[in-house]
């Protein structure tokens, strides 16, 4: 089993533009659930700013496409 582990950090303060510019991205490009499916989305404020972690199972023979569709997407 593959797992993708996609992890951001950005300001605090740009929290709103990032989750517009985010929903921009998946409505253009939405996540192939043929591909893998989301296990895990966590987000935590910290003193460094907004740290987010994603963690995506890649189905069997998938890997390559996986890849090529997380990075079509961030």
């Amino acid at each position: 089993m593959v797992i993708i582990i996609l992890e951001s950090w950005f300001p605090h303060g740009k929290s709103e533009a990032v989750g517009k510019k985010f929903i921009e991205v998946v409505k253009k490009n939405p996540p192939d659930r043929t591909i893998s499916k989301e296990v895990l989305i966590a987000i935590d404020a910290t003193e460094k700013g907004m740290h987010t972690i994603g963690a995506y199972e890649v189905k069997d023979g998938k890997e390559k496409e996986a890849l090529l569709d997380y990075i079509k997407q961030h």
